[in-house]
């Protein structure tokens, strides 16, 4: 099986379908060309709601700021859409330190004043894990856009 260690694996609880895990792992990948291939197919039609939700995060997860804007821009996800405990993938992205792809949210209208049911935003969670690039990048616009 699959290491527990996996970020993808924080996605999916025991229960999820074999197309909810196969999604999460395609995206996490990081290949564009799987990602885009899997869009074209008639699974990418499935990609609203929760499942939206799920393959944005992955994305971020896997840390391919090419595949984030193609689900983006090709699967039509929400870039606010948020799971249960209310993550947007801007705060996953900023949990992990994952630079590129927290840029790429931006630039595709991600807001970075966004809280979590717990009330912590990008900057807050950024800080929280050590993520100075992350932490030093929010701050800079939110010091530009004052």
């Amino acid at each position: 099986g699959q290491p527990t260690s996996s970020p993808t694996s924080l996605l999916l609880s025991p229960n999820k379908d074999k197309f909810t895990s196969d999604l999460a792992e395609v995206v996490s990948s990081g290949s564009i060309a799987l990602v885009s291939k899997f869009l074209e197919s008639s699974s990418g039609e499935k990609l609203q709601g929760d499942l939206g939700t799920v393959a944005l995060v992955a994305g971020v997860l896997g840390g391919s700021p090419g595949v984030v804007e193609l689900l983006l821009k090709k699967g039509q996800i929400k870039v606010e859409s948020a799971g249960k405990q209310g993550n947007t993938a801007l705060l996953w992205a900023a949990l992990f330190c994952k630079l590129p792809v927290v840029k790429t949210l931006v630039e595709n209208g991600a807001d970075t004043n966004v809280t979590n049911r717990d009330g912590k935003g990008a900057a807050q969670l950024a800080a929280q894990r050590g993520c100075s690039e992350v932490l030093n990048y929010l701050n800079e616009l939110a010091a530009y856009s004052s």
